[in-house]
């Protein structure tokens, strides 16, 4: 017999035996498990343990995320959040320091003004801003377009 044929066989016979087991298991739930008694055929648990609470709403459902014997929290209302002011929103022309690079023996700038990124030494003019120091620990100095001088702390 080759072993294609073997093969052909094989596979015959696994399929006949999934065929068996769909067969039997039809009527009695998954094989080997035994079968879910009928609703019909059970009588209903009337004891008040086995009873539904009465309540309705969001304090009789259980919280899945903790174990039964856990006690309940106190209250489930958390109160508002405490006024803040509201942060200011960076103009457009906010310049912001996201590195500093030493290339050819100085030291430049990276910095990101409206979404671009930009390489700027001491002296360079970027969106208005003059770079007046470079630093790796103290960070950029800048001169704003208004003439006021800025320190950019360097990035974490």
């Amino acid at each position: 017999m080759t072993a294609v044929a073997r093969g052909l066989r094989l596979l015959a016979a696994a399929g006949a035996l999934v065929l068996v087991l769909v067969v039997l298991s039809r009527g009695s739930g998954p094989v080997g498990l035994p079968s879910p008694p009928s609703p019909r055929a059970s009588s209903p648990d009337t004891s008040p343990a086995a009873r539904e609470p009465e309540e309705a709403g969001p304090a009789a459902s259980r919280d899945i995320f903790r174990y039964a014997d856990q006690p309940a929290p106190a209250s489930t209302h958390r109160p508002a959040a405490a006024a803040r002011p509201p942060t200011p929103v960076p103009s457009e022309a906010a310049v912001r320091l996201v590195g500093i690079l030493q290339k050819g023996g100085a030291l430049q700038a990276v910095l990101a003004l409206s979404g671009e990124v930009t390489l700027a030494r001491v002296g360079e003019r970027v969106g208005g801003h003059v770079v007046l120091s470079i630093d790796e620990e103290s960070g950029v100095r800048l001169r704003d377009p208004e003439g006021q001088e800025v320190t950019l702390p360097p990035p974490d």
